[in-house]
């Protein structure tokens, strides 16, 4: 590894890192010379073995800390030494305490863990020491793409915290030397937004994208493509933290602009066809998101062939829409195709294939067909356990929806077993005050009102209002749901 403009003679070659254990092998050798047994040449082989990674890493922060300072190798003793003066005496008592036949454990369990903690403190501490010393190198030579590529591994693998700090990191750095303008400093911010919204900072992650939104505005104008292309991503953004009223207007500017000129570098329009669906099906705007999905459905089956996967996606998503404005017929004839379709193109165990079944079950149910949605939500619940786990949200949802088939069936123990079960597992997953915690309290208490726990039912109501209306928004329809509730069952 080396330091961008530091120079190849003050480079840090990591590759030889695992390469001084090996000294230990020449133990038995100088065993022998010493004239010690063989327990006590394996004990001083071990120590070698286990202390020598301490050591290792150890100088390896040194280095890093060195490289970045003039003549840093005249001060590489002075920051070393200290810190391998406790390996060095742990060293030095175990092998004393082998050669003398006398216990060694303590010693050597003090010496493992110091290489341990080196092990996990220094590449990572070397690796900051680096990049804060080659950052104004790199972005003086052009050369800061190894960080956006550094930022996409983290992305990649979904681990968000680091993920938001490095793109803060590159963003700031870049902006302050080639200004908040360069392309570069834009896609860098763009990137944190996305990391931000990944990592659950949603409110975060919209500011940075109107910001971008604002800059393209400012320099680029509002037609540009790129305008379009930040203007798409904010209204993404907008739909993803549940804002699909403020989400409307800029998906529809974005279609707009995609139809008057064409194709644009760097937007999608069926996936901005699919954002928009979305936002109307989320704001009740039913006929709207019918006409929008059927649409992309359409393009998609023209474009991709009906097997695609997205096209299959689409037909889920107008299943869903469907059922979502009351009209189960049409919600189980396209909710069935999807599932052929997701079934045959993408395997049982597919996420689309598993959404599928459960459209369909729930088209099942809407439509009073009892029986047949307590199959697909069975079938629906298994797959969710083994692909996802017990404790996914989707997995407890799904489960509460059972709950509600087998409530509808009549089959009342199965369903307050489920129901209790769903409202435990919401409270531990989700937490006490969350939507899906609350309306599965009601539920139970509607269950325990239809067997006849009448009282049960009214204080179980009684402290899911007062939850409602403390952790919700006023007016809120489940607050609203819960309150004609335990007025019905006062005049009953």
């Amino acid at each position: 590894m080396f330091c961008p403009g530091c120079g190849t003679s003050r480079a840090i070659d990591l590759r030889k890192v695992d390469r001084h254990p090996l000294a230990s092998v020449a133990t038995p050798v100088l065993g022998l010379l010493l004239n010690l047994d063989a327990a006590a040449t394996s004990a001083v082989a071990l120590t070698l073995l286990a202390g020598t990674p301490a050591l290792t890493f150890t100088g390896m922060i040194g280095a890093a800390l060195a490289v970045t300072l003039h003549r840093g190798g005249l001060l590489l003793a002075v920051l070393v030494l200290p810190l391998s003066i406790p390996v060095l005496i742990f060293g030095v008592a175990a092998s004393q305490a082998a050669v003398s036949g006398s216990s060694f454990g303590a010693p050597f369990s003090i010496l493992c863990a110091l290489s341990l903690v080196s092990f996990v403190i220094g590449p990572f501490a070397a690796a900051a020491s680096l990049r804060q010393a080659a950052g104004d190198a790199l972005l003086a030579g052009g050369a800061y793409q190894v960080l956006f590529r550094a930022g996409q591994s983290l992305d990649t693998a979904r681990i968000t915290g680091p993920a938001v700090s490095h793109w803060q990191a590159v963003a700031t750095a870049i902006e302050r030397r080639l200004g908040a303008a360069h392309e570069d400093a834009q896609l860098a911010v763009a990137r944190l937004a996305s990391a931000a919204l990944a990592a659950g900072l949603g409110s975060d992650a919209v500011a940075l994208y109107h910001r971008v939104l604002e800059t393209q505005v400012r320099y680029l104008g509002g037609d540009h493509p790129r305008t379009t292309a930040a203007r798409a991503e904010y209204g993404t953004a907008l739909l993803a933290v549940g804002r699909a009223g403020d989400a409307i207007p800029v998906m529809e500017s974005v279609l707009a602009a995609c139809e008057r000129a064409g194709a644009l570098d760097g937007v999608d329009a069926l996936a901005v066809q699919d954002s928009l669906g979305a936002a109307y099906q989320e704001a009740g705007r039913y006929k709207d998101a019918i006409k929008v999905i059927e649409r992309t459905l359409t393009e998609r089956e023209r474009r991709q062939g009906p097997d695609h996967p997205e096209a299959i996606r689409t037909r889920c998503r107008l299943a869903r829409a469907w059922l979502d404005a009351g009209h189960s017929k049409d919600a189980i004839k396209h909710g069935r195709r999807a599932l052929e379709g997701a079934e045959r193109v993408l395997g049982a165990d597919s996420q689309d294939t598993i959404d599928a079944v459960t459209v369909l079950a729930s088209a099942h149910h809407a439509a009073r067909r009892v029986r047949d949605a307590i199959s697909l939500y069975e079938r629906a619940l298994a797959d969710r356990e083994r692909v996802q786990g017990s404790d996914h949200p989707e997995t407890i949802g799904v489960r509460g929806n059972l709950a509600s088939a087998y409530h509808s069936a009549g089959r009342m123990p199965s369903a307050l077993d489920l129901y209790e079960r769903t409202r435990a597992d919401c409270q531990r997953v989700l937490g006490a005050d969350h939507p899906d915690t609350l309306a599965a309290r009601a539920n139970l208490a509607h269950a325990y009102y239809a067997v006849g726990r009448s009282s049960d039912a009214r204080v179980l109501l009684v402290a899911t209002l007062a939850d409602c209306e403390r952790a919700l928004a006023p007016g809120d329809p489940l607050t609203v749901a819960v309150r004609d509730s335990l007025s019905a069952m006062a005049d009953a």
